[in-house]
């Protein structure tokens, strides 16, 4: 593991900086990282869960997810647009956990807590200019220190 990058990462996440990670992104900030093999890999540790691999896709596919609650790109009950093509899941550590998104069936997806929004979905950015504009404004928010 690469022990100054993850450290770079958290710091970061503590001083206020927005983090937007999508798919591997997000399986890298879990605790931990299960391959298909049971081989257990330490992650960044930003995400209370584990992210578990098989060796048979967990995911395919367009999805329409609506957000849970507010984050970086979306408030609470707004809906995108993205696809998910994954060996993956994510398996929570605490609960309640702050899923990020709901899609249709009650499945829910992702993180989101503070600064930080992760899902193995990738969104669609082309589809609503305004969620690189709510980006932008995060990066360019009062929390911002330093970095």
């Amino acid at each position: 593991a690469n022990g100054a990058m993850y450290e770079a990462i958290r710091e970061a996440f503590a001083r206020g900086m927005p983090i937007y990670a999508e798919d591997g992104g997000c399986v890298y900030l879990c605790r931990q990282m299960i391959g298909a093999d049971g081989q257990e890999h330490p992650g960044v540790g930003l995400i209370p869960a584990q992210a578990c691999f098989g060796d048979r896709l967990a995911a395919l596919g367009y999805v329409e997810p609506v957000a849970r609650r507010d984050s970086l790109l979306l408030r609470q009950g707004e809906r995108v647009r993205g696809h998910e093509f994954r060996y993956s899941y994510l398996l929570p550590e605490e609960e309640p956990f702050p899923y990020a998104y709901e899609l249709p069936g009650g499945r829910m997806e992702g993180y989101v807590q503070g600064n930080l929004l992760a899902s193995q979905i990738h969104i669609h950015f082309a589809q609503e200019p305004g969620l690189v504009a709510n980006f932008l404004a995060a990066c360019r928010g009062p929390a911002q220190k330093e970095v």
